[in-house]
């Protein structure tokens, strides 16, 4: 595409209102930039070539996003978005992120608090606790499909070792 620097695309994000891609751990951006997720400083769309203006110090290694929203991930692990925030979405900055419609510049996203395991559990892969050992548990279960409901069924104990 004319107006991108000479480089390999290491990275590609499309949506329905424009496009960006990864050269040289740099992002570049073209198509509509309505709510300002091409992080520019601007609300001015990408034609031609826009260019993120990255925090300080930053490289990027990817980019993700829709129509509306751009997020970058950085080479060290860090990561933030630009463009549609508003009351629900908040550009993943948690409780006091922007609550703006308008964002045209990279936020920083909400550090994840770690799940604190106690009793004898442990912290598994997806952020979740074990079960504690040397424990009974016990549940009923039931299931929907369309408007049918299930009956309950019986207890089901299960112990762990």
């Amino acid at each position: 595409m004319s107006g991108l620097p000479a480089g390999t695309v290491t990275n590609l994000s499309t949506g329905f209102l424009g496009s960006c891609v990864v050269i040289s751990g740099r992002s570049y951006c073209w198509g509509s930039n309505a709510k300002g997720q091409f992080a520019n400083g601007t609300l001015t769309g990408g034609n031609p070539i826009a260019t993120t203006v990255l925090p300080a110090g930053k490289t990027v290694k990817e980019i993700v996003g829709q129509s509306e929203t751009r997020c970058w991930l950085f080479t060290d692990g860090s990561s933030g978005c630009a463009g549609l925030g508003g009351v629900v979405n908040r550009l993943g900055e948690g409780p006091g992120g922007r609550v703006t419609d308008n964002n045209t510049n990279i936020g920083t996203m909400a550090t994840p608090v770690p799940v604190l395991c106690v009793g004898g559990t442990l912290p598994l892969a997806d952020g979740s606790c074990s079960l504690k050992p040397a424990t009974t548990y016990y549940y009923r279960m039931f299931y929907t499909l369309g408007n049918w409901k299930s009956p309950l069924s019986e207890v089901v104990a299960v112990s762990t070792k």
